[in-house]
């Protein structure tokens, strides 16, 4: 096993973009999705600003407010319905890396403790260390082997790129060695916990592939949307005399928060791909599990 830098503090991840000020969190620009919605804000703000000028010059009857108070309380539940959706699945694609840590560690310990064969050992160690890396690539679509170069042979790095499931193919290499090599080695019971240990972590696999290939259905994308449009579109012309000239800054102070949370729904759906602004810190987590293998070795 190559040797790592084991400083805990580098792979500590959490909350590693927050700053302490909270002015400074408040007004920052990367990780927001103010970058994706602000050109939206402006069309918005310059239709309403469009829309106040042509009643000046061509006054009609303004709708009353109430129906906005009570079409803007329904909105902001269905926003929150979102939100909650795409928190579920970001928190519990968390949950599923968890575990994937874990099973990592308890196999490492487990070939640690009862393989005797040290180039054997450390043939099953560099598997374990790579499926995380494995997991992440598939996750993320991405077909390159680079990261998996001081774990596998070239000969695997041939025959994972050609498999049509590469976590499957360590899970596969992994079931070989316990067979043939731990088998006289380890009485039944271990190797049946090994082997519960293999499973689980297949189906945490499983439970991230479900995450990334299942979006929130589309027709509730829409029909947000749709809301948040015609409520904003209509705001204008709710705006009375003495707010009328104020109508592109009210309807920008509305439709940011509004366009904001829906954005952030929306980046919630696949906390895997790295294009997503809530993007799990799996390269981190990954180095994590190989420093806790390197450990066991």
């Amino acid at each position: 096993m190559n040797q790592v830098d084991l400083n805990y503090e580098k792979y500590n991840f959490i909350n590693q973009h927050e700053k302490k000020s909270f002015f400074k969190t408040a007004v920052t620009w990367n990780g927001s999705v103010t970058p994706v919605v602000i050109h939206r804000v402006a069309f918005l703000m310059l239709y309403a600003y469009i829309a106040s000028a042509v009643e000046k010059l061509y006054p009609i009857s303004t709708f009353p407010i109430s129906p906005f108070q009570y079409t803007g309380f329904a909105l902001g539940v269905l926003l929150v319905l979102r939100l909650n959706a795409g928190l579920d699945r970001w928190w519990e694609a968390r949950k599923l890396w968890g575990n994937i840590v874990n099973q990592s560690r308890n196999l490492a310990i487990m070939i640690k403790v009862h393989c005797k064969n040290e180039e054997e050992k450390k043939k099953i160690l560099n598997y374990i260390a790579a499926w995380p890396y494995v997991i992440m690539n598939s996750l993320r679509n991405d077909l390159s082997t680079t990261k998996l170069n001081k774990f596998l042979t070239q000969e695997d790095l041939v025959q994972i790129s050609q498999h049509p499931h590469r976590p499957s193919f360590i899970a596969i290499k992994l079931d070989e060695f316990f067979q043939k090599s731990l088998s006289h080695e380890i009485n039944s019971f271990v190797y049946h916990l090994l082997q519960n240990e293999r499973l689980l972590l297949l189906n945490s696999v499983g439970a991230c592939e479900r995450i990334a290939s299942t979006p929130i259905p589309f027709v509730l994308a829409i029909k947000i949307r749709r809301f948040i449009l015609m409520f904003i579109l209509l705001l204008p012309f709710c705006m009375n005399d003495k707010t009328n000239m104020y109508s592109a800054i009210i309807v920008g102070l509305v439709s940011y928060p509004l366009l904001s949370l829906d954005e952030i729904g929306v980046h919630l759906q696949n906390p895997f791909s790295m294009k997503s602004l809530s993007c799990l810190p799996l390269d981190n987590i990954c180095d994590r599990i190989y420093v806790n293998i390197s450990e066991n070795y």
